[in-house]
Order: C-alpha cells, then structure tokens, then sequence
C-alpha cells in the first residue's frame, strides 16, 4: 500500500469538515497542506447538500447549538446513506451535559466511521464520569480503565474509536493499536485537535477501501480502518515532531507543522503498535532448558511476551541463552523480559525485567533501566500492587492463581480472586500467574486480568503451538464476553 500522505495527496478528499468556527481557519489550512480538499459548511440550508457532494465529513461538536445539531444529523444521514466516511470529534462530552446527549444521538441516527477524541470525552460517551477541562482530558491516571472503555464504545458503535494523548489508543473493539508521535508544542495551537480529526476523515476517504478499489481488495492492499486512523494519528503526531526541530516557538511552530503535513513522506516504523495489554494476553516463561524449537513454536502460535527465568545456569550461559531468546522474540515482534536480573536485562538488550516482592525495588530497576523499559512486579495483595504502580510498574502478575509445580515457594494458590483483588487496586494490566492451563484462563480475565503467564502448560505439552492456540483463544474468547 502506498504512504499514506502520499494516498491523500493523489486523490484529493472532498472534506466537508463541521468544525466549529475558532478552528475553522486552522482546519482548513491544514487540510490544504496535506493534499485535500475542505468545504466548511455548517448552516442546516446546504450542510446536507454539501454532504450529498463531499467524500468524507466531520462532525465536531466544539461550538454547539441546537441549530448545529440538526445540521449534523441531516449532513451525517445523507453521508451514511452514500457510504462515506463520517468521523465525529466529541469535544466537550462529559464536561457538558448537552454536549454529551448531542454525542449520543450523532452515534445513535448517523453511521459513524471513526471518533476522535480526547480521555475524558470517550470515557463519558461510554457511561464513566466525564473527565474533562475545557479540551483537556486525563489520560495517565485511567489506564487500562480507559482502554476497555474505548473499546466497549467501539463495539457498541461499530466504529474505530482514537483516544489522543501523550500516546494516541486506537481500537476497533477487536484490536487496539498505540500510536508514539507528536510534541508538546503541539498543545499550543488551538485546534490541534480539530485538525487530527480532519485528517483522520481524509485518510479515510483516500484509502482504497473508501475509493471501492475492488482490484486492491483483491490483492489484499486494503488497510481496515484502525489502521488508517492509526497511520493518520501518527502523519499529524510525526508532523509536530518534524516542525519543532524547524521552529523555536508556538508561533512560527505553527507554520512549520503545516509544511511538514505536506512534506511528509514515508511515515516512521515502529511507532504503532499493540498495547501491553494486549501482548500480555498470553505470557510464555522459559528457561535455558528450553528447546529453541519450541521457543519457536509458541511465538509462530501468537505469543508475543516472554519471560527469560533460569535460576541455576551459571551467569555466562544464562546471557547466552537468554540472547538466543531474544534473537527469537525480534524475528517475531515480540517482547523479551527477564526474570529478577536486572543486569542480565542490560547484557542482552531485553525489553525489560519482572520482579518478585525479594527481588531490586521496582523504583531502583526503573532508574537503572529509564523510562522505556517494561518493569513488572508480582503482587498477592491490594497494597503490594498500589507500591508497585506508585514505584513505576508497567504490569502486574497477580498469583498463585492455581497449584503450580513451577515454583517450589509459590504459597497456597488464592484462585482467580487474586486477580480481581489486586485488580481492583490498580489501573495497570493483571497478568494471572501459577497453575494456569487450558480451561482456567478464563476465569483469570473474566476477574480482570488482561492475560495469563504459563509455564508448563505450553513449554511441556505435546504440541506447544496448539496449546498455545487454545489459551489465546480462551483468553481472547473471555475478554469479548467481558466486553459484550
């Protein structure tokens, strides 16, 4: 598929974008810079004509009125009607009651492609207590509070939902992607946000699914939806970026972010991707003992966390065990953790360490390791999870959840009620640990937790990759049925 701005400037999307008027200008302007098209049209006499003649709109409540929501409705029947993309920016939800209610009946009467909005004016439009100041929302405080939030509304909408934030949330209610881009310079335009939005819609209109590219369906060079808003969150986050290197100030920051959209190219690698939550889903430990193939075998199966655990090598043969691991985890874009060794961590580049209640202090390993490593810690209690979140934990491993002749001192099992305590506690993902097998992952997630972390149930079972299969799927299975 060719680079999405590159998609965008060949075709040249008629945007109706209806956006309120303190951004309109800046709207405009943008969408010029990335190759499409706009036409502002709000006034209820032409907004649905405009409509019947544009290849994507934009609904934005920012400056709301009765009158303008009517507009909205009949613009957006006439958009669903004709199969063009409808995205809604929901600004103000949750910190307005009418703005909320004005939200729920654009969802309700319009077939919406895609909403982008911010924490707090998603989470209202799920039914949690609106978060919202001004434009600003909350974002770090909820979590995976928030996630499963944007995908209970994507799924009940039928439609992409984008959390933007310090790091943008993605997810179509099947999957979710994060989105790495932008610059707090950003925050100081008026409208940033309202320009994402419209970009988002454009994307859409661009891409071949949008155009009824019958021979690109063919051939498979059909991006879904989440995808594209992903791709489109991340030319505007990447264009912040490119401009703060051109430019000192709020000001002349603004001009240089117009010219990156428009020079933007080939967007960056590696800076989408599944959340934590979703690569814990299933979370394989191994050992120097484990035979490579069968290392192999779980991540071809799905896996795409593992925990390096070895507590007998000596030191020189546990680094080059555990680099042979993570030479395995690179070649399937997935996750490699150490069990308790910091230092192992460091001399084979993992992605990060998990530790026990014994091991180095979450706070210490976060220093020695920096902000982009991936810290867990296991907790059995409420107060353990809430001193690992305090400390900078990424996850947390809540168990025993069953029996498990794994760890000779792991005490009495609590069952699945370990998880939903420390669930409870935290708003960090819970990954279920000791005992978990075929038929008990289920529980786990249905008390919370966002995957499970097994040994020998997948290491030693006959055919690892079937097995590994069948706790995904459970695992996957249950958090639908959470979901529903």
């Amino acid at each position: 598929m060719k680079a999405l701005p590159e998609m965008v400037r060949n075709r040249r999307p008629l945007v109706h974008a209806m956006t309120n008027y303190v951004t309109m200008d800046w709207v405009a302007r943008g969408l010029l810079s990335a190759g499409a098209r706009p036409v502002m049209a709000r006034d209820g006499a032409e907004a649905h004509l405009v409509a019947a003649a544009a290849d994507a709109l934009v609904l934005n409540l920012g400056t709301w009125s009765p009158g303008l929501q009517q507009a909205m409705l009949e613009a957006g029947q006439v958009a669903s009607r004709r199969g063009i993309p409808v995205v809604l920016d929901p600004v103000g939800a949750g910190g307005i009651e009418t703005r909320t209610r004005a939200a729920l009946e654009l969802l309700e009467r319009v077939k919406v492609t895609a909403i982008r909005g911010n924490a707090g004016e998603i989470m209202a439009l799920a039914g949690e207590q609106g978060l919202v100041r001004g434009v600003d929302g909350a974002q770090e405080a909820l979590g995976l509070r928030l996630e499963r939030a944007a995908r209970a509304v994507a799924r009940r909408s039928g439609c992409v939902v984008a959390v933007t934030g310090a790091v943008d949330l993605v997810t179509d209610g099947r999957r979710t992607l994060t989105v790495c881009a932008g610059h707090p310079l950003m925050a100081q335009i008026p409208g940033a946000g309202c320009l994402a939005t419209a970009l988002v819609a454009a994307s859409l209109a661009a891409s071949p699914a949008a155009q009824g590219d019958a021979a690109a369906t063919a051939q498979g060079d059909v991006a879904p939806a989440v995808d594209v808003v992903a791709e489109a969150l991340l030319w505007a986050g990447w264009a912040g970026e490119q401009a703060a290197s051109d430019a000192p100030g709020p000001g002349s920051f603004a001009l240089a972010y117009l010219d990156r959209l428009g020079r933007a190219g080939s967007l960056p690698a590696g800076r989408i991707a599944p959340p934590l939550s979703e690569l814990l889903s299933l979370y394989v430990l191994v050992s120097g003992a484990t035979p490579p193939e069968v290392v192999e075998a779980v991540l071809e199966a799905g896996c795409r966390m593992i925990q390096f655990r070895e507590k007998h090598l000596p030191l020189p043969a546990q680094v080059e065990a555990a680099g042979r691991v993570r030479e395995a985890c690179r070649r399937h874009a997935a996750l490699l953790l150490i069990n308790d060794r910091v230092d192992l961590a460091l001399a084979v580049g993992a992605d990060g360490v998990h530790l026990g209640q014994d091991d180095l202090p979450v706070a210490a390993a976060r220093r020695i390791l920096g902000p982009a490593a991936i810290i867990g810690a296991t907790c059995e209690t409420a107060e353990e999870a809430r001193i690992a979140q305090a400390a900078g934990a990424d996850y947390i491993g809540a168990g025993p959840v069953y029996a498990t002749p794994s760890k000779a001192d792991a005490g009495e099992p609590y069952g699945p009620a370990v998880v939903r305590r420390v669930s409870g506690a935290t708003h960090l993902p819970v990954v279920g640990i000791g005992g978990i097998g075929i038929g008990g992952a289920a529980p786990v997630i249905e008390a919370g937790g966002v995957g499970v972390a097994v040994i020998s149930s997948v290491v030693g079972a006959p055919d690892p990759v079937a097995a590994a299969r069948a706790i995904l799927d459970e695992v996957e299975g249950a958090k639908r049925g959470v979901l529903a």
